[in-house]
């Protein structure tokens, strides 16, 4: 194991890490509004439970997608606040002298950051379409076969990019191209944030 100095050192190495990220997740708690939705959620369910919900099955149905979205922005929060878990299994791991127990805290934490980032990107859409679907076309510019080559790298590098974020593609439209590439694609992401995202890639993308 480590010597007791190099362990002290490493715990406190994170004391300030853990106190960083405890203040972000305050601050996406806030921009969020994680107790109002709570609150609206735990509302729009009691309502459900009425007898005469589903007599207007089109409000209904809007109704059980508005839960369904603030139950994924406060599970997403609620996995994101276990700082105290990382900091307490650092603290008995310095107590016990456990290289495993603090390496373990230390991917804890690691993963912690990782998902307080995706909130904290998820805090930053505010439009009303940009925690939902988009619908994506890829259509080739000028430059001819080349133009429609580049088309088709652009096509596989955004199902990679949905892949990698979990996103479900749906292909609506990819005829190939006169000799290679492809003529234009057309997809639906389905996906959380998939709008707010995708949004920002709307233009002219070159290949030099």
């Amino acid at each position: 194991g480590l010597p007791r100095k190099e362990r002290v050192t490493m715990v406190e190495s994170h004391a300030p890490q853990l106190e960083v990220l405890a203040g972000r997740l305050d601050e996406v708690k806030r921009y969020l509004a994680i107790d109002l939705k709570r609150r609206t959620r735990d509302e729009l369910q009691e309502s459900s439970a009425a007898p005469d919900f589903w007599d207007d099955p089109q409000a209904a149905q809007q109704t059980m997608g508005e839960i369904s979205r603030l139950g994924e922005d406060i599970k997403d929060y609620d996995a994101a606040a276990k700082l105290d878990d990382a900091a307490a299994a650092f603290e008995l791991g310095e107590e016990m002298g456990d290289d495993d127990l603090l390496a373990e805290a230390a991917e804890s934490a690691a993963a912690l950051e990782d998902e307080l980032s995706e909130l904290e990107l998820s805090s930053w859409f505010t439009g009303k379409f940009d925690h939902g679907d988009a619908i994506v076309t890829i259509k080739p510019g000028q430059g001819g076969l080349e133009a429609q080559d580049w088309c088709e790298m652009l096509f596989k590098m955004y199902l990679r990019y949905c892949d990698r974020r979990n996103w479900k593609v749906e292909i609506n439209d990819a005829p190939a191209g006169e000799a290679i590439g492809l003529d234009r694609a057309t997809f639906t992401v389905h996906g959380k944030d998939v709008f707010g995202m995708l949004s920002a890639e709307a233009g002219v993308h070159r290949l030099v």
